[in-house]
């Protein structure tokens, strides 16, 4: 015969697994972010530094332009990917949260 703390019990390892994995795809995700960031805001640190040369040589659109596709680099379609695959497992350990109390309660 089961008992409730076997039901506790057994609901505990998915909840702990879904939320470790998804604080790895969080960690992950902001790795590659700030790095991304780090590059653009590299390059309108050259720009601000060198504004005497950018605006003699008429530059100004050119930089940016350089400027915004380094910030729409790190939206492509592989991070529409992850963020698919850290919401749906996001969404597993919500709803391995609501089982356990639903568990809990049917007993």
């Amino acid at each position: 015969m089961t008992t409730f703390s076997d039901y506790l019990t057994a609901c505990i390892p998915p909840i702990v697994g879904a939320g470790f994995l998804r604080l790895q795809l969080v960690s992950e995700k902001e790795k590659a972010s700030k790095e991304a960031h780090n590059q653009s805001a590299q390059i309108a640190s050259e720009a601000v530094v060198t504004i005497r040369t950018v605006a003699s040589l008429t530059c100004e659109s050119h930089m940016s332009t350089v400027y915004h596709k380094t910030l729409y680099r790190p939206l492509t379609t592989s991070d529409i990917l992850s963020n698919v695959v850290g919401n749906a497992v996001f969404a597993f350990s919500l709803s391995a949260i609501f089982f356990a109390v639903a568990l809990v309660f049917w007993y």
